[in-house]
């Protein structure tokens, strides 16, 4: 989805809506376009699951170079729960951190 979703005054509606339902688990914004290489706006993922989750959800931030999102996901594997990464985790090419402040944007 376009990036504008995560914090776009245009989707805020539909951020709200989402939130009656869903709890966000991890929140993207993806810097390289090799994986929608004809996307044509700043790309972006909400995963969400049904119901109410106690935890705060996960950012992540990847740049623009073509191996930055695939990088930063592999981590992100490796950092939650049973990871053995600590959070925040945040390399030159991505980032990974909690997101307690989402709500805001709601």
């Amino acid at each position: 989805m376009p990036s504008s979703f995560l914090d776009g005054v245009s989707a805020e509606k539909i951020r709200k809506n989402l939130a009656k339902d869903f709890s966000p688990i991890l929140l993207a914004r993806l810097g390289s376009q090799h994986l929608f290489a004809n996307a044509t706006v700043d790309v972006s993922f909400y995963i969400a699951k049904n119901g109410y989750v106690d935890s705060e959800p996960l950012a992540f931030w990847a740049d623009f170079r073509s191996g930055s999102n695939s990088a930063g996901l592999r981590a992100k594997k490796i950092a939650t729960p049973e990871g053995n990464l600590s959070l925040p985790l945040i390399r030159e090419i991505f980032s990974i951190y909690p997101f307690p402040d989402f709500k805001q944007y709601l």
